[in-house]
């Protein structure tokens, strides 16, 4: 599976304008690291090993993660990702081992709901290797995806969606940088949906097993 390099980092640098306001600070320090060791990664002729060192800390979330603010606890997210990359070409990079995503969900700094995302690109992996989990979780916690969310930034946007339903969408609706986030999502977004569109559309034995049987690098630039 492989990767627009500038992409992903230009992804990183915008998710951190528009998150500012609902990440700690030193949350949004983060990511100002994040992103030239990101790119140095891209330039390497090896490719390496690219994570987010220290995890990602909403602000508190007072029942805002249900419309109108009408839930009863006050609850964080936690976002941690770790990528191993082989580098393409400096323009590109491709998945060398594993990308895993997780979002832990606190309340007093006790977790009380966790899910992961995982991107397998070993040989032993079934197939894509695309996996999501939710671990046991109170009943207003999402107890699925409906979707496999892929890069950082669609995850802290998910994140935010999530739990500041109102105030986020209003919040990226009026920021600056609304029309280059929206245009860069779309590209990565419809690119992802596409090639399951096109499995999906071709399936030998069914959507699912197809899927599920397909090859990460069949997904080439995303």
């Amino acid at each position: 599976m492989r990767f627009d390099a500038n992409a992903l980092v230009e992804e990183v640098n915008l998710i951190r304008e528009l998150s500012e306001p609902f990440l700690e600070a030193e949350s949004t320090q983060e990511l100002w690291r994040a992103a030239p060791r990101l790119a140095a990664v891209a330039r390497g002729s090896a490719g390496g090993r690219w994570e987010i060192e220290t995890p990602l800390r909403t602000v508190p979330s007072a029942g805002e993660y249900r419309q109108s603010g009408g839930g009863e606890l006050e609850i964080r997210a936690n976002v941690r990702t770790v990528w191993h990359f082989g580098s393409e070409n400096g323009h590109a990079v491709s998945v060398a081992d594993n990308v895993s995503t997780s979002v832990s969900i606190t309340r007093s700094d006790a977790e009380i709901a966790r899910w992961t995302m995982d991107i397998a690109a070993t040989p032993s992996a079934p197939g894509c290797g695309l996996h999501a989990q939710v671990k046991d979780s109170p009943q207003w916690f999402p107890k699925g995806l409906d979707v496999f969310i892929p890069t950082l930034g669609a995850v802290i946007e998910f994140v935010l969606g999530e739990l500041f339903q109102e105030r986020w969408a209003m919040h990226v609706r009026a920021h600056r940088s609304a029309a280059t986030w929206r245009g860069l999502q779309t590209q990565l977004w419809t690119r992802w949906l596409e090639w399951q569109r096109q499995i999906v559309a071709g399936a030998s034995v069914s959507p699912w097993l197809d899927l599920k049987a397909s090859r990460c690098d069949e997904l080439d630039g995303f």
